[in-house]
């Protein structure tokens, strides 16, 4: 008789999808093995007590795996693979924008500049990944968290004394302008051991009219960042700009905190190693 985890893989192989509800226990079988389906009812009634205990172990030891813990004071992140790599290429062929990730923004309609700056001053301290620098010590790049800072610049344009007068919109800034501004600040490197790696830039073209680029390096940011980063941007300023104090949860982890996990997991290389071994053994040598 197979022990659990063979029947289970042996599900699994077929296609049966097996599940806990409660103290209960779930299957799913798909129409190709829908012949098998008294069989496997009467398997699952008989092992019952035995998945539901393997099942709900499993998942205890995943989620132990997968949460990411505080970083130890003392431990010292290395960047990861594909910081260095990014660092590497900076290194090689020097100060570029090739890396540099933009989002440009038209906003139209009143703007709140100071619920904007605030909102963005708040996000730097939010997320510690925005106050990375990677100097290079040795030879080899340092992950460093600097202070916290202002990101946004507003490019002057129309001073007051030469708006239309209370109630009419400033004199709009030309397209052609707005484009090459775009370009000029979108294209702007970023300094990888001085930092910081994250730039807001905004651009009143009138009253109701306005344009934001954000430019941050892609060796702290990717597309999944950019989201939780807009998210929370629109989260702040909204709450700032109606005169609400923000109640945003905190991150369950900084990026510290991942960095550190992550470094621990690439040294159990050895364990994930023999579990692949084990997984594959048997396995065709082609595939």
């Amino acid at each position: 008789m197979k022990d659990t985890r063979e029947f289970i893989a042996g599900l699994n192989d077929l296609g049966i999808k097996i599940w806990t509800d409660g103290d209960k226990l779930r299957y799913k079988v798909p129409k190709s093995h829908e012949s098998l389906r008294k069989k496997i009812r009467s398997e699952l009634s008989a092992r019952k007590a035995d998945i539901i205990s393997y099942l709900d172990q499993n998942r205890v030891a995943r989620t132990k795996h997968d949460t990411i813990p505080p970083r130890p004071r003392e431990c010292q992140p290395v960047p990861s693979p594909a910081q260095q790599r990014l660092w590497f290429l900076s290194q090689l062929e020097g100060m570029n924008a090739v890396y540099n990730v933009v989002s440009v923004y038209r906003l139209v309609g009143l703007l709140d500049e100071n619920a904007l700056r605030q909102a963005l001053r708040d996000l730097v301290r939010r997320h510690d990944s925005l106050r990375l620098t990677f100097p290079t010590r040795e030879g080899a790049p340092r992950m460093v968290k600097g202070a916290e800072y202002d990101p946004l610049t507003v490019e002057p344009n129309t001073p007051p004394e030469k708006s239309g007068g209370p109630g009419n919109a400033a004199p709009a800034v030309p397209d052609e302008a707005t484009a090459r501004w775009v370009n000029r600040n979108a294209g702007t490197p970023f300094d990888l051991a001085e930092g910081p790696l994250f730039r807001v830039h905004l651009l009143n073209r009138n009253d109701k009219d306005h344009v934001l680029v954000v430019n941050i390096h892609h060796i702290i940011s990717d597309a999944w960042s950019m989201e939780i980063l807009v998210r929370d941007i629109c989260l702040l300023y909204n709450a700032y700009a109606a005169g609400r104090v923000p109640s945003l949860d905190p991150p369950s982890a900084g990026y510290l905190d991942y960095a550190a996990w992550k470094q621990d997991r690439l040294g159990q290389a050895d364990h994930l190693r023999r579990y692949w071994m084990e997984k594959l053994a048997g396995a065709p040598s082609l595939l």
